[in-house]
Parts: structure tokens; sequence; C-alpha cells
């Protein structure tokens, strides 16, 4: 007898154990709630950067409070089995992995946003599809087709695939608010007076911008707001209630949104910050109203715009714009060493902090956005911007705004062979794919690059701007640069009982 058990029975448990496969209630039937918080954090901190995830969400649909992750970077693979999979990089550790869950509702898509706190990328497919994927769980589920909205439709012709059309004019007349028709577009826009026709496949480049989940959004539960390509410019909303994309009127177009506070909130192209509220509460469509206009310079009207909150709840807008930077350098010429004035392409941002709603003051005094964003690290680009606290132990640096390009419509990675100016500069932010942005320092460096044979990172990732120290060496490292396109996004895991148990 062992353990209590004679040995004709212990064999047989032993050789049940082994034959009958493990199923999803097994599994299901363990229960994690009852091991102590010190054990659950031990465990926690003994594994690798991904199994981390893992077993958080595990944890926290246990019940068990757990310390959050800050924001990982999703990087695309590509459509077929010998090309690389979907990558999940971490800040904190400074390595990559490929993703386990989910990578079949993730391969070959585009990135096009997500929630901002609970785990859950949007993707769109080379038809388009637009999906909800949790990359830890791997829990996924459809959003409705761009075609439950009136105004798209498509057609198909024998050898010419799957395409999909808009009328152009009554979309328009509802993003105006069903006023007089706006002026005719100017030649080189895309969207035509009449009907505007793209493949299935172009949809999520040319007619996709974004997609905004809402704060608790899960499979079942949710709402959605789709921002549209700059020539179109409005909003349209779906609910797992209704099931299909409304067009909201908005005469400005809406440039970047996010989920706070319960609400969808919206800043357009002319800086104007609205709040998205769905009238009658259930039901009937979104409409908006104007929170503030932010104080923008004219030149800021044609730069990339993004809204965020800041930890403290505030509203933010953040302005992205490129600019020529000359100065004087010091490289050996043959045998000499001379001073040369370079010129580089920089990218720069400046914040706009709304600091009180009431009367539309906004903080724009480089000092006081500063105090503001000193503790903080801003995540922008395709996700719905996160500004998270910086942590203490330096997994995230405070001041420092984390950017992503998102020019999808670009259809390529910044190419030097055809972009004729490139020639031009010394060092190019446009090639930036992943970067940092120090608000003190005004420097912006690259992520680590990745290396496509073994996942990991350089590991030069301090967080700030790199110092330059004027020394031009002569050496060009584009050479070991890795294009990723379509760009990657930014999402938040989330480790809640809610968001794990769907």
């Amino acid at each position: 007898m062992v353990d209590g058990l004679p040995a004709r029975d212990r064999r047989s448990r032993v050789r049940d154990a082994t034959t009958t496969p493990a199923t999803a209630d097994d599994d299901a039937a363990v229960d994690y709630s009852n091991l102590p918080p010190d054990i659950v954090a031990d465990i926690h901190a003994r594994l690798t950067h991904l199994d981390r995830l893992t077993v958080a969400a595990v944890f926290g649909a246990a019940g068990h409070s757990m310390n959050p992750e800050a924001p990982w970077l999703a990087i695309p693979g590509g459509e077929t089995a010998p090309a690389p999979p979907t990558k999940l990089y971490s800040i904190s550790d400074r390595r990559a992995a490929a993703a386990r869950a989910g990578e079949a509702a993730m391969r070959g898509c585009f990135f096009l946003g997500g929630s901002s706190d609970g785990g859950w990328l949007v993707t769109a497919d080379k038809r388009s599809r637009l999906r909800m994927v949790n990359p830890v769980t791997g829990a996924h589920r459809a959003l409705p087709a761009i075609t439950t909205c009136p105004f798209f439709y498509t057609t198909s012709w024998a050898g010419r695939g799957s395409h999909v059309n808009l009328t152009a004019g009554p979309f328009m007349r509802v993003r105006h608010g069903g006023g007089p028709p706006p002026p005719p577009p100017p030649p080189e826009q895309l969207i035509g007076a009449s009907l505007y026709t793209v493949t299935a496949g172009q949809v999520r480049q040319y007619v996709y911008r974004k997609v905004v989940l809402s704060a608790a959004a899960r499979p079942g539960s949710y709402a959605a707001m789709l921002v549209l390509s700059p020539d179109l410019g409005a909003p349209m909303f779906a609910t797992s209630d209704d099931p299909a994309w409304r067009v909201a009127p908005s005469r400005d177009g809406v440039e970047d949104a996010i989920h706070h506070r319960g609400r969808f909130y919206s800043v357009t192209y002319t800086g104007v910050v609205e709040e998205w509220d769905r009238r009658g509460g259930g039901g009937g469509g979104f409409t908006s109203r104007t929170v503030a206009t932010a104080p923008l310079k004219p030149d800021d009207l044609k730069n990339r715009k993004y809204i965020a909150a800041a930890p403290d709840g505030k509203l933010m807008v953040v302005v992205k714009f490129f600019k020529d930077i000359k100065y004087q350098t010091r490289g050996r010429d043959g045998y000499l060493r001379r001073t040369h004035t370079v010129t580089d392409m920089r990218v720069l941002f400046k914040l706009l902090v709304l600091d009180d709603e009431e009367s539309g003051r906004w903080r724009k005094k480089e000092e006081e956005v500063g105090d503001a964003a000193a503790a903080a690290a801003l995540f922008v680009g395709v996700n719905a911007s996160m500004c998270v606290a910086a942590t203490s132990g330096g997994d995230l640096a405070g001041g420092c705004i984390y950017f992503t390009d998102d020019d999808v419509a670009r259809g390529r990675p910044f190419d030097k062979s055809k972009d004729d100016d490139h020639w031009r500069y010394r060092e190019d932010d446009r090639e930036i794919v992943a970067g940092v942005y120090s608000l003190e320092k005004h420097r912006a460096h690259k992520m680590p690059v990745l290396d496509r044979r073994n996942g990991n990172a350089d590991a030069d990732d301090s967080g700030g701007g790199g110092d330059d120290d004027g020394e031009d060496d002569g050496e060009d490292d584009d050479d070991d640069e890795v294009k990723i396109w379509p760009p990657p996004v930014w999402f938040k895991p989330c480790t809640s009982a809610a968001s794990s148990s769907s």
C-alpha cells in the first residue's frame, strides 16, 4: 500500500491518467483561486516573458490581483506558413517571441487598433474582414462587415475578384450632417463625387485607418469606433447589440479617437476635441458634442494628430511632425578632418493638455506640459493611444513618447530608392518603424531592431532619446535594419478577471 491506496488501485489511477486526454473542462476544473498570493507572485516572477502573459491571464481569471504589464508591441507576420509569424515584443524584457495564441486569426493581417486596456487587437485579413483578437488567450470574434453600412456594397467579376464600392455622394451628405454638399475634391484625392471602388484587399489599406474598442470590450459585449481614411473622414460605430456600421456626422473629419470615461473621444483634422454618445442610451446612432478646440498653429492642421488621456484623466492632443534640422559635425575627408554642415529629417512631437474642460484652458507651454508628462509614458500609432505611469524599475521611461509608423496607405516601408529627397539627409526619422521620443531632449531613437533569426532585440533600449556626439564615423548600418510592414501596433495585455475569462 502506497499513499493510502493499494498498489492495484494506484496502478489503475496512473493508467487512467496517462491514457485519458486532458480536456478544456479538466483545465477549467482546476481551482487557482486558493493559491496564496506570495506563491502566485513567485510563480509569475520565474516565468519567461511570453509565459508570464499566459499565466497572468489564468491567474487573473481566478481572481488574483496581478501586476499590470507595460504595453507590448505586436509585429505582423506573413500570410503563408514559411513567412515569419506574428511576434510580441516586450519592452521590459527587450525580447520578442512568436505569438502562440490566436496566430491563425492574425496571420497575414493588418493590425488596426484595439482596446487601450482590455488586451484586444483588431485585425483585418487579406479580404479586409475585421476581427477582434486577444493575442494572449487566443480568443477572437468577427466584427461586422463593412457592407453592413448601407453606403458600401460588393461586386464580383470573373477573373477580377471581389470589389467593394462606396456611393460617395450619399455618404458625404451624411458625414456633413445633411448640409450642403462639400466642395469638389482636389485632383489628388482618391474619393470621387459619385462612386469609389477598390478591391476587397485594398479596403484595409485605403478605407480603414483605425478601430477603437470600448474599454471593457469582449466578444459578445463591445462598442467599436471605425475611423476611416482622411479622404472619407467620417467615423462609423457598431455595437454588439447593433452589429452594423453606422456613419456619424463629422464635418471636420475625425483623425484619431480613444475610449475614455465610458465614452469615445476624438480629435478632428482641425483640432476640435469631441465627445461621442449614443442617442437614447441604446439602439440609436452616435452623436458628438464639442469639448474644446486645441490651440493649433496653421502648420499643425496638416500634421498628424492623436488624442490621449493622461493618468489623471485629462485629455491631451499630441501633434507629430517632421522638420529639417541643420547642425555642424566633424568628419573625415580623405586624410583631413573637416567640419561639415549636415541636415537631418527629425520627427518631433508636441503636447497640448486640456487643463479645464469648462473654460477650455490648455497647457501648451513646454515647461507646464513637461511637468505633467514627466512621470508618464505615452504610446501612439495605429493603436488607441495609451498614457501609462512610468515604472520606478526603469521598464518605461517617463517623459517619453513611444510611437510607431501608422501610414498604412503608403503601402511599403520607407524606401530610399523611391523617396527622392532622402539623399539630402544624414539621418531620416521617417525610416523609424517603432521608436522612442524624449520630450526633454527632443530626439527620437529607434526601438531595438528585431533579429528574425532568434527573436532577440538589441540591448540598447533605455527609453530616452540618445545623445548625438556629433561625430560622423562614415558607417552605414542601414543594411542591418529590418523593414516591417504593415506597421506594428502597441497593445496592453490585460490580466483582470473579466478580460481573461472571456
